[in-house]
């Protein structure tokens, strides 16, 4: 077997391999959302409902929907990197055939990545960035700032002291994942 068509075997697998776990996270993503979508559902519920529940049950909410927030950014973090690796690394060798040259690997696609070697500017970043982020941060943050807002440090001052610290770790858990969000957003312009 020549080796350029060694080479594009070898890209064809990788690429069927790279396609095949962007659909399985993008299926872990869409039940994320179903489970965050059902957890804000629940919790504002329980929140409005006339049966004696306290608003301050809406502090459950922050903590929930950051920690399927993380999940999904991972996901979608990991989407665009392979999409990147299989748009400029594998697609190159299966469209031209296999040209000469050094076999296309997840790993030194990822060094690349790694110390900034694979992308470009700034500006084409944010330029190009794609609404999935903006999306994401309706579902998973605003939940957490009304929930937030709606048991804000007035309702806390009220309450104990436990409540105000749980009111405070839980608004810069919202920030934390704010702003991972918008580092993602970053990476999607790539995409």
């Amino acid at each position: 077997m020549p080796a350029d068509a060694h080479r594009r075997e070898v890209a064809l697998a990788e690429f069927t391999a790279m396609r095949e776990e962007i659909v399985v996270r993008l299926g872990a993503q869409n039940t994320l959302v179903g489970v965050c979508l059902t957890a804000v559902g629940i919790i504002f519920g329980l929140a409005l409902s006339q049966r004696g529940v306290s608003i301050t049950v809406l502090l459950a909410l922050p903590p929930i929907v950051s920690g399927l927030a993380f999940f999904y950014l991972y996901n979608a973090r990991s989407h665009v990197l392979i999409s990147i690796y299989v748009r400029e690394e594998l697609w190159p060798v299966v469209r031209d055939g296999g040209a000469q040259g050094e076999l296309p690997s997840w790993e030194s696609f990822m060094q690349g990545y790694r110390t900034g070697a694979k992308f470009k500017s700034a500006w084409t970043r944010m330029r190009w960035m794609s609404l999935e982020p903006i999306a994401a941060g309706t579902v998973f943050v605003l939940p957490s700032i009304f929930a937030l807002i709606a048991c804000g440090p007035h309702r806390a001052l009220q309450g104990s002291a436990l409540l105000l610290v749980a009111w405070i770790v839980e608004t810069l858990l919202v920030v934390l994942v704010t702003v991972t969000g918008l580092l993602v957003a970053r990476d999607f312009a790539y995409t």
